[in-house]
C-alpha cells in the first residue's frame, strides 16, 4: 500500500480493510482509494480468503470522498485502474469483487 491510510491485514480466511484518517473524517483521498482497491483486488484473487471487512479508525465511518481532490477526475471521466485493482464503490470501473465484504462500524 502506498500510505498509512488504509491498512490492510489478513487474519485467517479474512482481509480487514481499514480506513485511517480519522483527523479528516476519513474522507477519501485518490492514493486511498487505489490503495483499498488493490485490497479489493487481493481479496478477489486470493483463494485463500474468503470475506473482506472494510472498517475504520476513529468516531466516523467516512465523510466520502475528499472532494477538492477528486474534482477534476470527475469533470475528466473515467479514470484507468491498474490491473490487480477492483474498483470497490464502482465509480470507475464496473468490475466488482466476487466475495462478500462486509463494513463495520
Amino acid at each position: 500500500m502506498s500510505n498509512s491510510n488504509i491498512l490492510v491485514e489478513k487474519r485467517g480466511h479474512v482481509l480487514l480493510i481499514g480506513i485511517n484518517r480519522p483527523e479528516k473524517r476519513n474522507a477519501l483521498t485518490l492514493d486511498m482509494y487505489f490503495d483499498m482497491a488493490r485490497a479489493y483486488g487481493e481479496l478477489d484473487r486470493n483463494k485463500d480468503l474468503r470475506c473482506g471487512v472494510l472498517y475504520a479508525v476513529g468516531d466516523h465511518f467516512t465523510s466520502g470522498l475528499d472532494l477538492p481532490q477528486w474534482g477534476k477526475y470527475f469533470s475528466e471521466g473515467k479514470v484507468d485502474m491498474e490491473d490487480d485493482m477492483i474498483d470497490p464503490y464502482g465509480l470507475m470501473e464496473e468490475s466488482r469483487c466476487r466475495k462478500p465484504v462486509v463494513m463495520a462500524c
